[in-house]
């Protein structure tokens, strides 16, 4: 289960809807929609990840980073156990092909309203 986080830092009730393509043993890969301002976790795959975007505006963002705009027809190959998160921005959904890869999704726990400041960053990220 995939954790959402509003605009405003809250969870709440924005949502992500996810469409199984294919799963194997090693990777898997899925249509994943989010609402505007849902956003994953920090998380990471055994053995990396393979986002398309194919319909709106949003963002990925690896550890130590600032977030990149992703746009329809992007592709970001996120490496091997890389920490990360992706989603819609604070006004615009996005939708992506993602095909991660390994034989397990580890999800990284995150104390979202800590020091490590990331809803603090992400209210200024607009459009």
């Amino acid at each position: 289960m995939v954790s959402l986080v509003n605009p405003n830092g809250n969870v709440s009730h924005l949502t992500k809807s996810q469409d199984p393509i294919f799963k194997a043993d090693d990777c898997m890969a899925n249509n994943v929609c989010f609402t505007p301002g849902a956003r994953t976790f920090w998380h990471y795959h055994e053995r990396g990840q393979i986002l398309t975007v194919t319909l709106g505006t949003g963002f990925v963002c690896s550890e130590g980073q600032p977030p990149q705009r992703l746009r329809v027809g992007d592709m970001v190959h996120v490496p091997a156990n890389e920490k990360h998160w992706h989603g819609g921005t604070n006004t615009t959904c996005m939708a992506h092909t993602a095909i991660s890869l390994g034989s397990k999704l580890t999800y990284v726990a995150a104390d979202w309203l800590g020091t490590n400041g990331v809803l603090q960053r992400r209210r200024g990220w607009t459009k």
